[in-house]
């Protein structure tokens, strides 16, 4: 939203307020109650994978690491136990996140996520 002044929020606080606005949040969300980076997560599967350093440079190449994890593994199903193993975050600490509430305050009618957490669903 970096250029819009004030005067011309008016239409997006009333598509917002009249809940015709989706909400589409990235890592920046989860971030904000502790959690790594997605880079983080990439670090951790090319690790597990033994994928070269050159390869988790370049970042078009997350999504096709990603996908090799799945492959290689069978499936997400191991990621997703050690995520929730080692990144996990107390219901607490979200409900007292200014910015999940801020979220669950706005009531957007969907959201769309590229989180790897359930955060959302907690809050």
């Amino acid at each position: 939203m970096t250029g819009l002044k004030p005067d011309h929020l008016g239409p997006l606080v009333d598509t917002i307020r009249d809940r015709r606005a989706i909400l589409f949040v990235g890592a920046g969300v989860s971030m904000s109650v502790g959690l790594p980076s997605w880079q983080k997560l990439i670090e951790h599967m090319a690790t597990d994978l033994q994928v070269s350093r050159d390869f988790i440079n370049r970042r078009e190449s997350y999504q096709t690491l990603a996908e090799y994890y799945r492959i290689t593994h069978g499936s997400l199903d191991a990621l997703r136990r050690w995520m929730d193993r080692n990144w996990s975050v107390s219901r607490e600490k979200v409900r007292a996140s200014r910015l999940h509430s801020l979220i669950v305050e706005l009531d957007f009618p969907i959201i769309y996520t590229t989180n790897y957490d359930r955060n959302l669903e907690a809050a």
